[in-house]
């Protein structure tokens, strides 16, 4: 072989390293997301995660809202607010190390879950408070609800006698749990998504039936905004911890988006939140907001492998005989049927700080 052809050789091999952070304005690729991150600034470090995700090939740079899109292949479409680029896959990295081995499996369990955010034209008003309270513990005792979850509703955890409560934070959120579960850490704060208080209540619970897999539970309240989630997951993080919030979680409140948008679509607020996937997610109706119905914004989720989906309660508007209600939503209720695991749960170092 020539020295020219050696030479040649290098410089196309070279070529095709860079080429993967070859950035391409107003493109981006329309293929399904293989990853995706949040808060990225700049196309080098999407590229930089790109290069260490096995399988990934292209990316799309959103530099509006700094959301980092990595895909298998690129289907390039023009959109202005995008960057992209494409290359070879990345070869497969070595396998991260597993989590500890679960327990064996058991019998399955259910918890149900309630929430309900009144909105803070009804909280900003006295008497309509008190009335709200008092229908907010009903309604959660009337299914036996398990984790509560009060969203624009101040004082919540005064009509929820013997559950734990968390703190309330932005926007009144606050999540409690029934007699029987065990807290560990509390936490929460402010979710940046848009303007405006934008509230997250979590806690690490060991529930009173063991789950197979998950020794213990991230379990959340949330109320982002109206737009893409850029901050929050550290709240989560900080105190469920990574391993636990990305496999067994599980949140509920008013997300602002439709279902499909916390799984995925353009929003990935399951991910950019908590992490994992979802494997439930629901309902997916109409709850909000009065008196003009037009959305599908409170959802129940979970990342708990091997969780099923149950029966669902949606209760009409509330207190409208007495008061405007004025962007009230529907309460809800959800049940999820959860693995069991023969274990028994570990209830010890409990703090409710």
């Amino acid at each position: 072989m020539s020295v020219f052809s050696m030479l040649l050789m290098i410089v196309s091999c070279r070529a095709n390293e860079q080429g993967l952070c070859d950035t391409v304005h107003n493109s981006q690729c329309a293929n399904a997301d293989i990853g995706f991150k949040s808060g990225v600034h700049d196309h080098m470090t999407c590229c930089a995660a790109c290069q260490a995700k096995p399988g990934c090939s292209a990316w799309s740079w959103d530099y509006v809202d700094f959301h980092c899109h990595l895909h298998h292949d690129c289907t390039r479409v023009s959109n202005s607010r995008y960057h992209s680029g494409f290359g070879s896959p990345s070869p497969p990295g070595p396998s991260p190390p597993g989590p500890p081995s679960p327990s064996p499996p058991g019998p399955a369990w259910t918890v149900t879950t309630f929430h309900w955010n009144v909105h803070y034209q009804c909280s900003g008003d006295g008497r309509c408070r008190q009335a709200a309270l008092k229908k907010f513990g009903e309604l959660a005792h009337e299914v036996r609800a398990e984790i509560v979850v009060g969203i624009e509703m101040n004082g919540a955890h005064t009509v929820m006698h013997g559950y734990t409560a968390s703190h309330e934070y932005e926007d009144a959120v606050s999540i409690m749990v029934a007699p029987g579960w065990t807290v560990h850490k509390k936490g929460g704060g402010q979710i940046r998504s848009g303007s405006g208080q934008r509230g997250l209540a979590v806690m690490l619970v060991t529930p009173p039936h063991a789950v197979h897999g998950c020794p213990r539970l991230c379990i959340m309240g949330v109320h982002p905004g109206h737009s893409h989630i850029t901050g929050g997951k550290s709240i989560v993080d900080g105190v469920c911890g990574r391993s636990v919030a990305d496999h067994c979680s599980i949140a509920m409140g008013d997300w602002n988006t439709e279902a499909h948008e916390v799984r995925g679509g353009s929003f990935h607020s399951w991910e950019a939140l908590i992490g994992g996937s979802t494997t439930v997610l629901a309902p997916d109706s109409r709850t909000c907001c009065h008196p003009h119905t037009c959305c599908q914004y409170d959802h129940v989720g979970t990342n708990i492998a091997g969780a099923r989906e149950g029966s669902s309660k949606i209760w009409g508007y509330q207190l409208t005989d007495q008061f405007s209600m004025k962007e009230e939503h529907m309460p809800v209720s959800l049940k999820i049927t959860l693995p069991g695991s023969r274990t028994a749960p570990n209830n010890m170092s409990a703090i409710t700080v």
